[in-house]
């Protein structure tokens, strides 16, 4: 979704046999966080509390609790996602570029134009499943090529309320506007 104006988080851990929780990365606010649990790490966007200087893209290591920047964004409207690999993050910038960055090298930058919408990884990192538009609407599905912006439709450009994209990126499971049923198609 969207990153709504002055609406910042912070991160916290909870033990439940305790009854207590800690707040990780103090002093530090977030618009967005997104967790890679296999290798215990995490993507952020940064803000500061007062609303002043640029977004940050911030890498997370929640065992150490250390963090490490890799980018002064350019803007930041939502959709923070890790790759499969955990070598990329990916965001719109605005609402009609997607930026891709690498972890390792956070100065290799490829940007997409394509409308704001939730997205999912192919495995081969090479391209995503996006349903463009912002919001809880219905839309078709396009594969989005990440080297060139090349769009192809899936499943006849026929609209969906949701989808997701199996880990192995061989199935597409969607719910139609209107019913509660959920469909599973081959994309392979």
């Amino acid at each position: 979704e969207a990153v709504k104006p002055g609406l910042l988080f912070g991160v916290h851990t909870f033990r439940p046999a305790a009854g207590r929780g800690d707040r990780l990365f103090e002093g530090h606010a977030f618009a967005a966080v997104v967790w890679d649990a296999k290798r215990q790490m995490a993507a952020g966007v940064e803000r500061d509390t007062n609303f002043r200087g640029p977004f940050r893209l911030v890498w997370l290591d929640l065992q150490k609790q250390t963090r490490r920047e890799l980018a002064a964004l350019s803007g930041y409207v939502g959709s923070l996602t890790i790759s499969p690999s955990g070598t990329k993050v990916a965001y719109f910038t605005d609402p009609e570029t997607l930026e891709i960055r690498s972890v390792e090298k956070p100065d290799q930058v490829t940007h997409v134009k394509v409308a704001l919408g939730p997205y999912a990884w192919d495995p081969s990192e090479t391209r995503v499943l996006i349903k463009r538009g912002i919001g809880r609407r219905s839309s078709d599905l396009m594969w989005l090529r990440l080297s060139d912006g090349h769009v192809e439709p899936l499943l006849h450009s026929l609209p969906y309320w949701d989808f997701d994209l199996s880990p192995d990126g061989a199935y597409v499971a969607v719910t139609s506007p209107g019913k509660r049923k959920l469909e599973v198609f081959s994309v392979k």
